[in-house]
C-alpha cells in the first residue's frame, strides 16, 4: 500500500508543476478515491493469492517473511520495482 501512496504523491507533484492551471481545478475527492481503490485492489490480490497457495509449513521462529512462498516474494518484490521506478519518474521529471 505504500508504493501506492508514494506514486499518488508522485502523479500529484507531477500534475501539481507541469499542470498548474488543471491542478487547481480538478476534483481532489476524485483523485483521493482513485488512488485509495487502486491500493485496496493491490492490496487484496497480494492478499487473495497468499491465502489461495498456502500452505501448512512450519515457519521458522522470528522469521514471518520466510512464510511467504517464493514466487509470491518475488512477484510482490518486482511489483514495488516497478511502482518505485514509476515513482521515481515521476519525482525527477518535477
Amino acid at each position: 500500500m505504500q508504493v501506492i501512496v508514494a506514486l499518488g504523491i508522485a502523479i500529484d507533484l507531477f500534475i501539481a508543476l507541469f499542470f498548474p492551471v488543471k491542478y487547481r481545478t480538478c476534483r481532489t475527492t476524485v483523485f483521493v478515491v482513485f488512488f485509495m481503490v487502486l491500493g485496496s485492489i493491490f492490496s487484496l490480490t497480494i492478499v487473495v493469492w497468499g491465502w489461495i497457495v498456502r500452505n501448512d509449513e512450519v515457519i521458522p521462529f522470528c522469521n514471518p517473511p520466510l512464510g511467504i512462498l517464493i514466487f509470491i516474494f518475488i512477484f510482490i518484490f518486482n511489483v514495488y520495482l516497478y511502482f518505485f521506478s514509476v515513482c521515481s519518474y515521476f519525482f525527477l521529471r518535477a
